[in-house]
């Protein structure tokens, strides 16, 4: 119950960051939650002005030092994870399986390329890269401020950088609404 509990604490904690992004006076972005693919959810996708972001949220416990000093740091290194005590690539493994199917998925619907960026999001922890990253993993962020990263590195797209036009975007939510449509009527 307390993983449970967890899980759905951050899950909340990131939608609620997320959820920054929609301004009605502007309504460059679309935020979704709970997104069904195949097999799988995607936690949140954020569809804005440069492309779409499939983020992925893990909730880890952070255990204590033998002071009784929060241990809330985990080092991205070599594709891993060094969580205190523990390494796993599975996180990583799993946002990047959101992140291409999302982009397979929107190119179907779509017909044309969308870019997707895959971001995997921990929580109350404190992210530290030790060397390069690696061209295929995806961005590790604590959620702290993700809106506000989201808006500098995506509303307003550098000089250079692809921007969807108002016509994609319409046909991308579509075939967002139309797949949770889908989901919700195969459920009920």
């Amino acid at each position: 119950i307390r993983k449970l509990k967890l899980g759905l604490a951050c899950e909340l904690s990131i939608g609620q960051e997320l959820d920054q992004l929609i301004r009605p006076e502007q309504l460059t972005s679309m935020v979704y939650h709970d997104v069904p693919a195949d097999g799988f959810h995607i936690d949140h996708l954020v569809v804005t002005p440069a492309g779409a972001y499939a983020i992925r949220t893990k909730a880890r416990s952070r255990p204590l030092d033998a002071l009784g000093a929060l241990k809330d740091e985990v080092k991205l290194k070599d594709g891993r994870l060094y969580f205190p005590g523990y390494r796993e690539r599975k996180p990583l493994r799993e946002t990047r399986t959101a992140r291409d199917w999302t982009a397979a998925w929107l190119k179907r619907e779509c017909g044309v390329d969308v870019p997707v960026q895959g971001l995997l999001a921990l929580p109350g922890w404190q992210i530290v890269r030790e060397g390069t990253q690696r061209e295929n993993d995806p961005e590790v962020v604590n959620g702290e401020g993700l809106a506000e990263w989201l808006s500098t590195h995506c509303m307003a797209p550098e000089e250079g950088c692809p921007t969807l036009d108002d016509a994609l975007k319409q046909r991308i939510n579509e075939a967002i609404l139309d797949r949770v449509q889908a989901e919700r009527l195969a459920t009920s």
